[in-house]
């Protein structure tokens, strides 16, 4: 999804869809938090990673392979 950036939050809400807004709203409420980082982060990642996987019926690649890939 690409969006200019308004000058307000409230501009930005608008421009979303209705269906849009309810999802940034309901994980809103869960406080995410954005972190970067390299291999100390990797089980985090995973486990999150391979929970959307499963929820997507969608094969899940093995950790093995994004640790090589923070290896390179």
């Amino acid at each position: 999804m690409i969006l200019p950036l308004t000058q307000s939050d409230e501009n930005l809400e608008k421009a979303l869809s209705p269906k849009t807004r309810a999802q940034y709203k309901k994980a809103a409420l869960h406080n995410p938090q954005i972190m970067f980082g390299g291999a100390e982060l990797l089980d985090e990642f995973y486990d999150v990673f391979s929970i959307n996987m499963r929820d997507l019926g969608m094969p899940v690649y093995s950790k093995y392979i994004f640790a090589r890939i923070l290896l390179e």
